[in-house]
């Protein structure tokens, strides 16, 4: 995960909340303080995440922290981004002011630091960071009541058997007729609330309207993913019950998920259902979703009638993170055994590359549209990203993965 080991000392003790330990790690010069880890998230990023204002202040007093303001994670937020969606989560309206506020203490730390450097991003149009740092907050205070974070519907219930059942909704950009839809569902310790507002571009401005479900928020059982699974089809089918009201296409429907999102969709992404015209997943069945393939095995899923499929994953496969690209080459090779080879794609090294995890999400989509070759080109020769491997060295990996404890469904 981590390239330098003291990084990873840096995370750990950071981790035990062991602050002055943090301190004299600070002094080492070969310490590498803006190393990410598999979703792109720095330290700065992850005790803005835990609104650990002690941690920030200490981090921010060392001058080699400063790329990590402006750094994006792979979900392309800023650490001030991550701090403020903590704070303005929807379920913690009913939070304490003290659990609030310290998001907003973190925040302005992160601001006071940027101005005080008086750093600038060239990219975002001359703006400097104190503006962007404070530019969800201000949003916030304009469109009070409102889908603050780009929703246009929120909080919609799809099934009534218990309060986790509910949806968000982004439409899709300037479309007079129904558009079809991308169903999601996020990975664990995230939230149907929470989504970028480059990955929502990416996919409204394909044309897609965007449905964002929850159900349990982070699964570590079997019995979690049949829940879970079950919601997803109930979701399904609320999307097709609701299309006239929301202007959605109910015959095309697009299945996608993060993580636990894709653990919890796969069963109703293989169903044979004649609406679902492709599945997306960004750092798909991570290892937990192996480890007791006798109970679930993702590979039993897929059939002959399975849909056009993109695998798109953060680490490369020699990161030594959880959610390994190695996992999927076995559902690579069954949709070749099923005459599909050019109905399923993968790509990694989105992290290093820096790109969105909906980065490829309009060319496969598009793909589906066209009816031409399932298989997108030129992605390996673009990017730098890799997706062949030979079947024998995937096989022999996913059986070590098999053998894996259920300890991570992220």
């Amino acid at each position: 995960m981590f390239q330098n080991p003291l990084s990873w000392i840096l995370y750990k003790q950071l981790k035990r909340q062991k602050v002055k330990m943090l301190q004299m790690l600070l002094q080492r010069p070969d310490l590498d303080v803006n190393a990410v880890d598999s979703e792109g998230a720095t330290a700065l990023h992850s005790y803005a995440f835990a609104g650990r204002l002690d941690v920030v202040k200490v981090l921010l007093a060392d001058p080699r922290s400063l790329p990590s303001l402006w750094h994006r994670n792979a979900a392309g937020l800023s650490c001030a981004e991550v701090a403020a969606s903590e704070r303005d989560k929807p379920r913690e309206r009913w939070a304490p002011a003290p659990l609030l506020a310290k998001y907003q203490e973190v925040i302005d730390a992160l601001a006071k630091c940027a101005e005080e450097k008086k750093l600038e991003l060239t990219a975002s149009g001359g703006c400097t960071m104190a503006v962007l740092l404070f530019r969800g907050f201000l949003l916030r205070i304009l469109l009070q009541g409102g889908a603050a974070s780009g929703w246009d519907h929120q909080d919609l219930k799809y099934a009534t058997e218990d309060s986790r059942q509910w949806l968000n909704i982004r439409l899709a950009d300037g479309s007079n007729g129904p558009t079809p839809v991308y169903l999601f569902a996020h990975e664990n310790g995230g939230s149907a609330d929470r989504f970028s507002s480059k990955s929502m571009d990416l996919i409204t401005g394909a044309g897609y309207a965007l449905v964002s479900w929850e159900s349990i928020p982070s699964i570590s059982t079997t019995a979690h993913v049949d829940i879970g699974s079950a919601d997803a089809q109930l979701a399904y089918d609320w999307v097709r019950a609701n299309a006239a009201t929301y202007n959605f296409d109910p015959e095309i429907i697009v299945v996608g998920g993060r993580s636990r999102g894709s653990v919890l969709s796969w069963r109703l992404g293989h169903s044979g259902r004649q609406a679902i015209a492709g599945l997306y997943f960004y750092n798909a069945l991570p290892n937990g979703a192996w480890a007791f393939p006798d109970i679930l095995n993702p590979l039993v899923d897929v059939t002959a009638d399975s849909p056009p499929l993109y695998f798109a994953y953060g680490p490369a496969p020699d990161d030594g993170d959880s959610h390994n690209p190695v996992n999927v080459y076995p559902v690579v090779y069954r949709y070749a055994d099923f005459g599909m080879p050019g109905w399923v794609n993968l790509s990694h090294s989105m992290t290093a590359a820096k790109l969105d995890p909906f980065h490829f999400f309009p060319d496969f989509v598009a793909s589906l549209r066209s009816n031409l070759s399932r298989t997108l080109t030129g992605n390996s020769t673009d990017t730098g990203i890799h997706t062949a491997v030979s079947k024998s060295a995937a096989c022999f990996i996913s059986t070590i993965a098999m053998a894996l404890s259920c300890s991570a469904w992220q």
